[in-house]
């Protein structure tokens, strides 16, 4: 008796086993399978564009600030009190605290990835996220140290103002206040940024409280940036001629900008890589406990 075509279909199913999937076959399970092939292009991609936006934000900030304040210069004798000042306030604050503002916002940049994303990656991650800032901030606090101590004790001086400069007052070749300023700048937008790897796993998975928090960081230190740039542009256009503002922000471009623009970038292209593998920990966390 002639079998119909579904009968005949049917067997055969019955008789061939079916062919394994890929998955199976590259001996993945069934929630892994399900993951995105590498998470870290587009976690890289989200840290790069958000990196180059808030540096770019700090750095012309500063630099447009810096050569607005030259611009405007009042000349001598100075006509105002720092008290008079908008930034009067901060003023107070960035003198008494000087670099311990980056070195705060480090700590607490520390506490909150290592409480918040604990799964950022291996040691050697973790030490380039904390040992090497702190070491850098701590060694140019000592250079700036040391350049303020010979400017101010008179073995750094201008010959071309010292015949009208007060005898009792070391004459000044640059402002201490910007060469201050830039190493302390650099350090706040340096640590505006340094977040952001911890930022991009903690949303990849899923941890809101994490991402608040994290985000809330790097805007305080991208303000307290552009804060320190405002306020340097009032020493600029009243406190210190032309010259001595242009000497002082190109040796603290050379001595604190240029090396943590170029660490930022090392450690962020290191960070993006433990956030992408983070992220896919994560998810495959979350979709095996799902499954």
């Amino acid at each position: 008796m002639m079998r119909s075509k579904r009968e005949v279909s049917h067997a055969r199913d019955e008789q061939e086993p079916a062919a394994p999937s890929a998955a199976a076959a590259g001996g993945l399970s069934a929630p892994l399978a399900n993951l995105p092939t590498d998470p870290r292009p587009a976690v890289g991609a989200s840290v790069a564009q958000r990196a180059w936006f808030l540096q770019l934000l700090c750095y012309i900030a500063w630099y447009a600030l810096l050569l607005a304040g030259v611009a405007a210069y009042e000349g001598e004798p100075i006509r105002v009190k720092s008290r008079d000042l908008p930034l009067h306030w901060f003023d107070l604050l960035f003198r008494r605290t000087g670099a311990a503002l980056a070195f705060g916002l480090c700590a607490a940049r520390v506490t909150a990835t290592l409480r918040l994303a604990p799964s950022r990656g291996p040691d050697s991650l973790r030490r380039v996220e904390v040992l090497w800032p702190v070491g850098i901030y701590a060694l140019q606090t000592l250079v700036r140290g040391v350049i303020y101590w010979l400017h101010a004790a008179g073995y750094i001086l201008s010959p071309q103002r010292y015949a009208r400069d007060n005898q009792t007052h070391p004459p000044h070749v640059m402002s201490d206040h910007i060469l201050l300023g830039a190493s302390v700048h650099a350090a706040l937008a340096c640590e505006a940024v340094m977040a952001l790897p911890a930022w991009a796993a903690a949303a990849a998975a899923g941890r809101r409280p994490a991402v608040l928090l994290l985000r809330t960081y790097s805007a305080v230190a991208t303000v307290l940036a552009l804060l320190v740039a405002g306020e340097c542009y009032f020493t600029a256009r009243y406190f210190h001629p032309p010259g001595e503002i242009l000497l002082a922000s190109a040796i603290g471009a050379a001595l604190f900008q240029a090396p943590l623009l170029g660490y930022a970038r090392w450690a962020l292209g290191r960070g993006t890589a433990g956030a992408g593998s983070a992220a896919a920990l994560e998810s495959a966390g979350r979709k095996h406990s799902i499954d």
